[in-house]
């Protein structure tokens, strides 16, 4: 497993992440559609910090997570179903 950046997240949203990614705990309807890649769906449901920092969203996907946890609903639904990277706290 190699580590993750949340840092360039808000930070309202970085323990969320966190837990998706470490844990396969799904997240709320925004942040899955940035998973999914459904940046119109997510910009819909985003708050105010969030709707500033789609692009920040984005960076971070291609940036630091595996290609198998975001991307489409069926990865993000597998990343979900394994656990994550199956990282406890």
């Amino acid at each position: 497993m190699r580590i993750v950046d949340y840092s360039m997240l808000p930070e309202h949203m970085q323990y969320t992440a966190k837990l998706y990614v470490e844990r396969g705990i799904e997240p709320g309807g925004f942040m899955y559609a940035i998973l999914c890649n459904d940046f119109v769906a997510a910009a819909g449901q985003a708050d105010q910090t969030n709707q500033r920092h789609l692009f920040e969203w984005a960076v971070w996907l291609s940036n630091e997570l595996p290609r198998s946890a975001w991307g489409s609903v069926e990865r993000v639904d597998a990343w979900i179903e394994k656990g994550g990277y199956g990282v406890k706290d």
